[in-house]
């Protein structure tokens, strides 16, 4: 099994993307999804071995109580069970279907990764209000309308993954994935990591709502490889959020070494160590 794990380690922490090309618009590079693919292969594998535990079985997942039923979900949701736990997991391209175990029912909100963001935005309103940020009048968004300005919209993640024991959510990874590069190979290109900076701040909201949750950025290892201010923030930050707030919980893996440390913790967790 550590085999697999460090394969998977090495394949996931040495991604690349292509150099950046002149003349290519903002924001139209694909490296963050073929990176977000490359890590649900990864976790594929990852499955597979747990599935290879001795004792331990597979299963589809379902949703609801009364009447379970499946998630209406274009992701893949797939279940490794080991006695009395079982760890979820919920991603684009993760392997999914029927499996000829008795499928396990979980409750559809420790499944979600996407969030309405009025979830934690509504109840500050008034003191946005006090502080003299909302327009009165003149504007499409001013006075009671300003609520409207964020209606619906929503903060996604790039998969989760639960852990359950005895039929009781432990706790609730939410993943997020995010790929560097260097064109030059001196600095690391491009702007898409500052908006991690923004989901990091939104997570520590959500997080307030919803406890026992974890948010793990997963990156290839060119935040370590090539000169940037990133990589240091980041964990700067988590450091900063989680001494300030007791229920953020924050983890980040970039090298090989610590994504095999990562596998090995969800094994261990399985195996009940």
């Amino acid at each position: 099994m550590i085999d697999i794990f460090k394969d998977v380690a090495h394949q996931i922490a040495s991604f690349e993307d292509d150099p950046s090309k002149a003349g290519r618009p903002t924001g139209s590079a694909k490296g963050g999804f073929s990176f977000e693919g490359l890590v649900a292969k990864g976790l594929n594998q990852v499955i597979g071995a747990l599935r290879g535990l001795h004792g331990a079985t597979p299963h589809s997942v379902l949703v609801g109580t009364l009447s379970p039923r499946k998630l209406k979900t274009n992701d893949g949701i797939f279940a490794i069970s080991k006695d009395q736990r079982q760890i979820v997991f919920r991603m684009r391209n993760i392997i999914s279907g029927e499996t000829l175990t008795t499928p396990i029912v979980v409750k559809e909100q420790w499944l979600k990764r996407t969030y309405k963001v009025e979830e934690w935005y509504d109840g500050k309103i008034a003191e946005l209000s006090s502080k003299g940020w909302i327009p009165e009048d003149g504007e499409v968004f001013s006075g009671h309308n300003y609520s409207k300005i964020h209606k619906g919209l929503t903060i996604e993640f790039d998969g989760t993954v639960l852990f359950i024991e005895k039929g009781a959510l432990c706790w609730k990874v939410l993943l997020e994935c995010k790929s560097a590069k260097s064109s030059k190979k001196g600095r690391i290109d491009g702007n898409a990591h500052e908006r991690f900076a923004y989901q990091n701040l939104e997570y520590l909201e959500l997080a307030a709502l919803y406890p026992r949750t974890q948010l793990i950025l997963l990156t290839n290892d060119a935040f370590v490889r090539y000169k940037n201010k990133y990589h240091t923030g980041f964990g700067v930050h988590g450091i900063r959020l989680s001494n300030a707030f007791a229920w953020y919980d924050f983890d980040m893996v970039s090298t090989a070494s610590q994504y095999v440390r990562l596998f090995k913790r969800w094994h261990a967790w399985l195996e009940g160590k």
